[in-house]
């Protein structure tokens, strides 16, 4: 069921730039671990905090530090982007 959510949020990721959309998919399924890899803007904001852009490859091996709660940090990670931080 992750896998196919996470498929889901990552195809929901090329039409939602700010992560609205993923969001409230990652609420309403209730999966605390469901992250959108294919996600550009998360990408951009990890990229705004660390000082360097990821690869795709990058980006999922840093998201699984934050297993199981992925898509917390994924909410942040958005969240960051709004504030322009």
């Amino acid at each position: 069921r992750l896998d196919r959510t996470n498929r889901k949020l990552g195809d929901l990721a090329f039409v939602d730039v700010t992560g609205r959309v993923a969001h409230a998919i990652m609420d309403l399924c209730g999966e605390p671990d469901a992250f959108p890899t294919a996600d550009a803007g998360l990408a951009r904001a990890l990229a705004h905090l660390e000082g360097r852009r990821r690869s795709s490859r990058e980006l999922v091996a840093r998201a699984e530090r934050w297993r199981p709660w992925r898509a917390y940090a994924a909410q942040h990670l958005w969240a960051s982007l709004r504030r322009g931080e």
